[in-house]
């Protein structure tokens, strides 16, 4: 959980396709881990497994928003916005993770009377998960506090800019951003243009009109 979360904040950050691989691949292995445990089930108590299934509800929850992240269906600074709510989600994550990490851990005291032991390692690997915890929330703070700055120095440059700079999804289907100069060339805000992305087109005079869709497609 630790390092899908990791991979995601990479991803925010660079928008390289490789954080991506790593967020499934490390998915995947939670997918696994959560599958093991209720295949345990019937050497499990009823509350270890009740837990495991609060766990797999929790994490799902989180994953139609982070896929459509990943699939350019929410940008990425609409995501940004929304850091408190998906932190909170984490946070809900690994309590729940926790939780069951603890059942577990009584489970496995009862079953081998080697209480002392099993204390021993229950402590390591606490303090271990706490320690990736408290290093993914670090990696959260430092990589949204970095896009935000780029973020920022990016608007500065394109403000300044007299030329129309706009950024769009690969079909110009959806426009994400546009500097002032739209509203200059065009003589209206820039507003209309995230509303209707056509507005690109429907200003260009109907002789030009094909070449100019030719061009962008």
């Amino acid at each position: 959980i630790t390092l899908e979360s990791a991979a995601t904040r990479a991803y925010l950050l660079t928008a390289d396709s490789a954080a991506v691989a790593h967020h499934h691949q490390a998915r995947a292995g939670r997918q696994e881990a959560i599958r093991e445990v209720l295949r345990l089930a019937p050497r499990l108590d009823g509350e270890t497994v009740r837990l495991t299934r609060v766990l797999q509800e929790r994490v799902n929850a989180a994953e139609p928003m982070l896929d459509s992240l990943f699939a350019g269906q929410v940008p990425r600074s609409r995501y940004l916005d929304n850091i408190p709510a998906q932190s909170q989600r984490l946070t809900d994550v690994l309590d729940a993770a926790a939780a069951v990490d603890r059942a577990i851990g009584d489970e496995v005291d009862q079953s081998l009377g080697q209480i002392r032991r099993t204390q021993v390692i229950s402590a390591g690997l606490t303090i271990l998960f706490v320690a990736l915890a408290i290093v993914a929330t670090a990696m959260v703070a430092n990589l949204t506090r970095k896009y935000l700055d780029s973020e920022e120095r990016f608007r500065q440059i394109t403000e300044a800019m007299h030329d129309f700079v706009w950024l769009t999804d690969p079909r110009f289907s959806r426009h994400f951003f546009a500097n002032e100069a739209f509203e200059r060339i065009w003589g209206r805000p820039r507003a209309d243009l995230y509303d209707n992305p056509g507005i690109l087109l429907q200003s260009v005079h109907a002789d030009d009109r094909d070449r100019v869709r030719h061009a962008l497609e």
